[in-house]
């Protein structure tokens, strides 16, 4: 049995829907995803450090180069 619907945890009514169950967590937001507490997404804690890691990496090896015939000077750096 998946830990999402192990009876010692939630109770004898695992698998049923129960959306009062969410009722008593505090979080900031106005509105509790049916996915939060104990049945969150195990990577919601990993996954910003693994993009910013990945976007690291990219930026770290890409080969930055202008166009050819085109100086570093005559770039535009406004918005």
């Amino acid at each position: 049995m998946g830990i999402g619907r192990d009876p010692s945890i939630w109770g004898e009514n695992a698998a049923e829907f129960y959306p009062e169950r969410f009722e008593k967590f505090k979080v900031d937001f106005e509105m509790v995803p049916f996915g939060g507490g104990g049945r969150s997404c195990p990577a919601m804690n990993t996954a910003p450090t693994t993009v910013e890691f990945v976007l690291a990496s990219l930026l770290y090896w890409f080969d930055w180069e202008v166009l050819d015939g085109v100086k570093n000077e005559d770039l535009s750096m406004q918005e």
